[in-house]
């Protein structure tokens, strides 16, 4: 280093350069949440989808957990497939599911992780598919048809890769979305939509709520011990500080 009275090897200079380039990768948000120990590298474990640091302790061991489940709630795709308790996303006919919450917090409450939670339909044929929520610009209702979708913005999340067969219980990231609830009272923000990234058919099949049409409004419930009245359907698990 010129100025500095200190001269450094080249071996050294490329240590130097991988830890630089590992420490800041480290912290560069993952396109796609961690599915397994091997995906994070370093040591690190995979903890909900985020990777942790061998000798940390995830945020999610020390925050409070709530569980919100929507007010509001359609599934429309090219078909209109009416009433149904289940939601077949990514086979390719452009199907959304629409979800909308009504949080209630604490003044002063930090969330430090957030995730929307589907539940497979066990039994149902899949495929492997990519699921990622992105926020709803426009007014919707439960029961809107395709036809009068509401526009969708851009992709606002990491992807989550949900394999053919796998565990019961899918989960999205929704920090970034919740934050920005939270924070900017952005008026254009109507819910959140669940998206596959391309078609895979016949895609995967996610439970609605039992006995539930897939428009439907009810009041929303928060439970720190993350039950759900709807039983298997969306909800919204946030862990809070």
């Amino acid at each position: 280093m010129q100025g500095s009275g200190l001269s450094l090897s080249a071996a050294s200079r490329r240590a130097l350069a991988g830890a630089l380039a590992l420490a800041a990768s480290a912290c560069v948000p993952r396109a796609e949440l961690c599915a397994g120990v091997g995906e994070c590298g370093g040591g690190r474990a995979c903890v909900a989808g985020r990777c942790q640091p061998p000798a940390g302790v995830p945020a999610i061991q020390q925050a409070r957990r709530v569980v919100a489940e929507p007010v509001a709630l359609a599934f429309v795709h090219r078909d209109d497939p009416g009433a149904g308790t289940v939601a077949r996303l990514g086979a390719g006919d452009g199907a959304t599911l629409l979800l909308r919450f009504a949080l209630r917090l604490p003044a002063g409450a930090h969330v430090v992780e957030a995730y929307l939670l589907l539940e497979r339909d066990e039994g149902s044929p899949a495929a492997p598919v990519t699921l990622h929520l992105a926020r709803i610009e426009e007014p919707w209702q439960p029961g809107v048809p395709w036809a009068l979708s509401p526009r969708v913005g851009r992709v606002a999340s990491p992807r989550t890769r949900v394999p053919a067969v796998g565990p019961s219980s899918v989960r999205l990231d929704a920090r970034g979305l919740v934050a920005r609830w939270m924070t900017e009272r952005d008026p254009r923000d109507f819910g959140v939509a669940v998206v596959a990234t391309a078609a895979a058919p016949p895609g995967v099949a996610v439970r609605l709520a039992p006995g539930l049409a897939p428009g439907w409004g009810a009041a929303g419930a928060d439970d720190e011990h993350g039950a759900s009245r709807s039983g298997h359907g969306p909800r919204l698990e946030l862990y809070v500080k």
